[in-house]
């Protein structure tokens, strides 16, 4: 199995590196190169952006990230993939938004440093569609300019060890779905309520806005990586 490479960076540098602001123009360009519902920069307004703002790279905007919408859909059997663990050692369920996975995977937040070592273990286990890994691999071709590479081989190899593909849900009935704002989120929350996951990570509002829905009538939790992180161990625990 392919291991990580290392950044090269101390713990200091990554989170200076991190805690400096994206550069906007940067930002801006790598999202008018789009060319899947790309809209002018103005009507974006992407202004007075704050420094989590930019941290996390709101780059999941919906016209953005619009992928062809005769994608195949096969039938959601209600199941995950086999685990490998016994029954009574069955790990939650986690989604993970594609914003979330870039402040993993290519901005190096520090917010989402234990994660790699949480999905090794055996009480977390992280599931994703085919149209979810469509929507992160487009962005991440787009690239997010020289200062934030994207380490393609490390990345691939992330998605290798931690994820765990699964079917696309049919959408769920009128009384059990919880309608996002924002269409191209719909998919993660529909997911976590198929699959009976756990947590829903995400920084995305309209996501956000569901999690007292979410918790009470499917029990799903959504919350921010800083909510899930604090629950993970640290290497020394």
């Amino acid at each position: 199995m392919p291991a990580l490479s290392k950044t090269g960076l101390s713990r200091h540098e990554v989170t200076s590196k991190v805690a400096a602001s994206v550069p906007l123009k940067a930002l801006e360009a790598h999202i008018g190169r789009g060319t899947w519902g790309a809209r002018s920069r103005e009507s974006r307004g992407v202004k007075n952006v704050d420094v989590e703002a930019q941290q996390s790279w709101n780059c999941r905007r919906a016209e953005d990230y619009s992928l062809p919408a005769d994608s195949s859909q096969a039938p959601y059997s209600g199941r995950v993939a086999r685990t490998g663990y016994p029954a009574a050692m069955q790990p939650h369920l986690i989604v993970i938004d594609t914003q979330s996975l870039f402040d993993w995977m290519v901005f190096r937040n520090p917010v989402c440093a234990k994660w790699s070592l949480g999905l090794s273990g055996m009480q977390w286990k992280w599931i994703f569609t085919s149209e979810m890994k469509s929507e992160f691999d487009f962005v991440a071709a787009k690239g997010f300019g020289e200062r934030w590479p994207v380490a393609h081989d490390d990345v691939a190899s992330t998605w290798f060890r931690h994820a765990h593909e699964v079917e696309i849900p049919p959408p769920p009935g009128a009384a059990a779905r919880l309608p996002c704002t924002d269409p191209d989120d719909q998919k993660f929350i529909d997911l976590a309520i198929a699959a009976r996951a756990h947590t829903l990570v995400t920084r995305d509002k309209a996501l956000l806005r569901l999690a007292r829905k979410a918790l009470e009538r499917h029990g799903v939790r959504v919350c921010k990586p800083e909510v899930w992180s604090a629950e993970l161990p640290s290497s020394g625990d």
